[in-house]
C-alpha cells in the first residue's frame, strides 16, 4: 500500500502544476476506500478490499500521468516521423507525378 502512495506523491512532485489537486484527489479517495475496508468483518473481505482500493489509485495515478504526457509523446512522434521522412527523401527516389493530360477512362 506504501507503494501506491509512493507512487502519487512521486507524480505530484514530477507535475505540481498539473496534477497537485487530481493526485490529492486520489489519495483522499484512496484513504476514505482502506478506511471503508476496516469495517469489514472477514480478514479475506479486508485484504480483497484493501487490494481493490490499491488499484483504483493506481487507476487513478495513471490516468493523471496518461493525460500529462500525451501532448509530449505526439510531439516526438512527430518528430520522429519528420526525422524518418527526412531520412527516406535522402534514399529513395522521388517518384514523378501523373501527367495532366491523362485519358478521361483511366481516372478513378
Amino acid at each position: 500500500m506504501n507503494k501506491y502512495i509512493i507512487i502519487a506523491v512521486s507524480l505530484l512532485l514530477a507535475f505540481p502544476a498539473l496534477a497537485k489537486t487530481d493526485v490529492e484527489q486520489c489519495v483522499k479517495t484512496h484513504d476514505s476506500c482502506s478506511k471503508s475496508c476496516l469495517e469489514l468483518d472477514s480478514e479475506g473481505s479486508k485484504a480483497a478490499c484493501v487490494a481493490k482500493c490499491a488499484g483504483q489509485e493506481a487507476k487513478c495515478a495513471g490516468e493523471i500521468g496518461l493525460g500529462t504526457t500525451e501532448p509530449f509523446m505526439r510531439k516526438k512522434a512527430k518528430e520522429l516521423e519528420d526525422l524518418l521522412n527526412q531520412f527516406l527523401d535522402d534514399f529513395l527516389p522521388n517518384t514523378p507525378s501523373p501527367p495532366a493530360d491523362t485519358p478521361e477512362h483511366t481516372k478513378t
